[in-house]
């Protein structure tokens, strides 16, 4: 929950999926500083991405600037991504992924 815990990495998107219950997945090429390449916007996060135009903007190939924690426990974890941005427009604010992500984890 520490919010410092939380960097800041562009990578570039290898691979985009949208799960049944409205969670998005994304792989990206290896960020610095993370062990994998697999990264999540849960339910309420994703659908604001969605409805900040992230579906229909945002494709394979291109790069993306997010935010997320570096390190987990646990096997087959992906990274929760609590800010999302492409070229300067905001997807999904930290703020608003942070407190998404926090009411998650209640």
């Amino acid at each position: 929950s520490d919010q410092a815990n939380f960097v800041e990495r562009c990578a570039v998107i290898t691979h985009i999926q949208q799960s049944d219950e409205g969670e998005i997945y994304i792989t990206v090429e290896q960020p610095e500083g993370f062990s994998d390449v697999c990264f999540k916007l849960d339910g309420t996060s994703s659908k604001t991405a969605k409805d900040n135009g992230f579906i229909t903007e945002v494709k394979v190939g291109d790069e993306i600037t997010f935010m997320s924690a570096p390190r987990y426990f646990g096997d087959g974890y992906v990274y929760p991504i609590v800010s999302l941005s492409k070229e300067g427009k905001v997807y999904l604010s930290f703020d608003v992924g942070y407190e998404n992500l926090m009411k998650e984890y209640e």
